[in-house]
């Protein structure tokens, strides 16, 4: 039997547009998406969705631990280079808007138990 050699690449990225207006449920605005989606053995073992929302982007992390066991430092970073990338972006912007002025990075990380192999 053939095996599989290593797969071209480790990670993926989906960009979901979402709705560019308010959402509510039950009269109550929604305060954020949180996409989900899977990693697997044949592919890579990061998954890094970003799902946008009324002028917001939310992302989704997830990570084969055996693979990144340091999860908490990708999501630091990505949280210090949007940061930095709002910076640089509206320093030397003529006027912002109202959308661009409130815009903020949501992070919902919570640490995950750790990878026991069966």
């Amino acid at each position: 039997m053939a095996t599989i050699g290593a797969p071209p690449f480790n990670l993926f990225i989906s960009n979901v547009a979402g709705p560019q207006l308010p959402l509510y449920t039950a009269g109550t605005a929604v305060t954020g998406l949180f996409p989900v989606s899977v990693v697997s053995d044949i592919g890579g073992g990061i998954n890094i969705t970003v799902l946008s929302d009324n002028g917001h982007l939310d992302f989704g992390i997830l990570v084969c631990r055996q693979m990144v066991p340091d999860v908490g430092d990708l999501a630091d970073h990505l949280h210090d280079a949007l940061a930095e990338l709002t910076e640089r972006t509206t320093l030397n912007a003529p006027t912002a808007t109202a959308r661009t002025a409130g815009a903020r990075v949501r992070s919902t990380t919570r640490p995950q138990p750790a990878f026991t192999p069966a």
